[in-house]
């Protein structure tokens, strides 16, 4: 056979030079020093495509995945701190100081420099949170809608013989302890709009030898002068009077408070007052 093999190859060296049938396995194994010029595309160097796995190096671009450092960008974000500057906004709530421009409180409702919650001899004179140490027989209820907190709400139920119509009295009695000198009362009142036929609010105030205001008055109930307004409707309103002269053996002095409607004995809805900031002190 190897014989008729190199006479074969003789045979073809004649027709076709180029096969290389002299030593074929030696010259095949050139044949892959060809592949190395898989540059050019022969095929048989696509069979050391594994080579081509050295592109795996190129797989070091993940590297650039480092550009994701530019996510620190983010930190510019920071630069929202910025809207804390809204909190200067907050400013403005000094603004609404100004609705009570013409309220103060605690309040110096007669005028002589001093804040009539240090001077008052009143006991539960502002009605911070209730109606301690004031009575009464007819209707009354404590509000959070007074001058500077809580006030009296006197509604007008009570009835009496004419002139005296419809009213509400509430009673405080005051020891005092110098019945030598005269002493001023001053209070804030309030009477909801629409009540036009109102004669308003009054007080009056007695005089007795007791300190706990026990037993009869000395001369009777007497009326405050009313110089001021005490009828107007829709805003708060202050009494300020003097005059108030307790005598020799006087302890205490009764004062009331009073709303009275002698015009609308059976109104719908009842008339009502509210009564604040309650100052009374020595001349």
């Amino acid at each position: 056979m190897r014989y008729l093999f190199g006479l074969i190859c003789v045979l073809a060296l004649g027709a076709m030079p180029t096969l290389g049938c002299g030593n074929s396995e030696s010259t095949g194994g050139g044949g892959g020093s060809a592949g190395s010029g898989g540059t050019a595309g022969d095929g048989g160097t696509a069979g050391d495509g594994g080579t081509a796995g050295d592109g795996g190096t190129a797989g070091d671009g993940g590297t650039a995945g480092d550009g994701g450092t530019a996510g620190d960008g983010g930190t510019a974000g920071d630069a929202g701190n910025g809207g804390n500057g809204g909190a200067a906004g907050m400013g403005g709530e000094g603004g609404s100081g100004g609705t009570g421009g013409t309220r103060v409180c605690p309040p110096d409702l007669d005028d002589n420099g001093v804040d009539d919650e240090s001077e008052t001899l009143v006991s539960n004179h502002a009605f911070d949170s209730d109606l301690t140490d004031w009575l009464s027989l007819q209707t009354i209820a404590w509000t959070d809608s007074g001058f500077c907190g809580g006030a009296l709400r006197a509604t007008a139920t009570g009835s009496a013989p004419p002139p005296y119509g419809e009213r509400t009295e509430v009673y405080h009695c005051i020891p005092i302890s110098d019945n030598t000198v005269d002493y001023r009362l001053a209070f804030t009142y309030f009477l909801a709009p629409g009540q036009a036929t109102l004669d308003g609010v009054y007080a009056r105030v007695g005089y007795y030898t007791s300190p706990d205001c026990a037993g009869g008055t000395r001369s009777g109930w007497e009326d405050l002068p009313r110089t001021g307004e005490w009828n107007v409707e829709g805003s708060w309103q202050t009494v300020n009077e003097g005059a108030l002269n307790p005598r020799q053996l006087d302890l205490s002095i009764l004062l009331m408070l009073a709303v009275r409607d002698t015009d609308e004995a059976d109104a719908e809805p009842p008339v009502s007052a509210l009564f604040d900031e309650v100052l009374l002190r020595a001349e």
